[in-house]
């Protein structure tokens, strides 16, 4: 399960974070979620995303949920380093956030 801190100002946003030392190729991640994940030459996770609009983060969501090597996490709140919401949400079994 992902978690997602909305911050009032701003709406949902978040910033995914592939971990390629963690991902293996599997595409469930860009197959399920095609605007936000696709695939390189390798076949591996990629984003040109730096930030995820409101539009777009149930497919990051969707995604992150997906892999089985958790290899994605979203990062949430205010992605250019200013006051907001902060916090990381981790792909697992959701039991996981610092904030």
């Amino acid at each position: 399960m992902v978690r997602v801190i909305v911050d009032p100002a701003r709406g949902p946003m978040a910033r995914v974070i592939v971990d390629r030392s963690r991902c293996t190729g599997h595409g469930r991640c860009y197959v399920l979620s095609p605007d936000v994940f696709e695939s390189d030459d390798d076949g591996y996770c990629t984003t040109d995303l730096a930030e995820v609009p409101a539009d777009l983060l149930e497919q990051a969501e969707r995604g992150a949920a997906n892999c089985p090597e958790e290899a994605i996490t979203l990062e949430a709140g205010d992605v250019d380093g200013g006051a907001g919401v902060s916090g990381r949400i981790t792909v697992d079994d959701g039991a996981s956030t610092d904030g």
